[in-house]
């Protein structure tokens, strides 16, 4: 019996190294290359698709200054993207621009710039949800589908 033993210890080093080899490679290779797929240990599960560049119409910025006591100190400038419910909508959009702009540029005026009390720029969700409901009724809810505020910062003016 005492012959015995060093094989059982040898086995079971061999075991438990075989099992660290294992675990240490399972933390390494990516979680489907033990996969059974045809034998391709490079298979990769697909990336996820990207957003159509052509489903966003993207406005140039709207620049709004802020007076304070009569004299422009500041300026708030927002960048928005209208998100297009079908891709080939843009030209539509590119039409409907100058009405859009000129829309969009009154509520900002009338949110920003005269200001008096609180905060000198309403919060982004409060943009978001007027100067969405003004692109719904110009260009219709078969076009737009969402409004994405890009950018919103204010700087001192020039």
């Amino acid at each position: 019996m005492t012959t015995d033993m060093p094989r059982k210890t040898a086995l079971a080093r061999r075991r438990m190294l075989a099992l660290t080899a294992a675990a240490a490679l399972a933390c390494v290779l990516p979680a489907g290359a033990f996969a059974s797929d045809g034998g391709s240990a490079r298979s990769r599960p697909p990336r996820p698709s990207r957003l159509s560049a052509t489903r966003f119409y993207t406005f140039d910025p709207f620049t709004i200054p802020l007076l304070t006591d009569g004299v422009v100190r500041e300026q708030f400038t927002l960048v928005i993207a209208v998100e297009l419910k079908e891709e080939g909508q843009r030209e539509e959009v590119a039409e409907l621009t100058p009405k859009l702009r000129d829309a969009m540029y009154k509520e900002l005026y009338r949110m920003v710039t005269f200001r008096r009390a609180g905060s000198p720029i309403p919060v982004i969700d409060a943009f978001k949800m007027r100067l969405y409901e003004i692109a719904r009724r110009i260009a219709g809810d078969e076009i737009v589908s969402a409004l994405l505020v890009q950018q919103a910062y204010k700087r001192p003016a020039r």
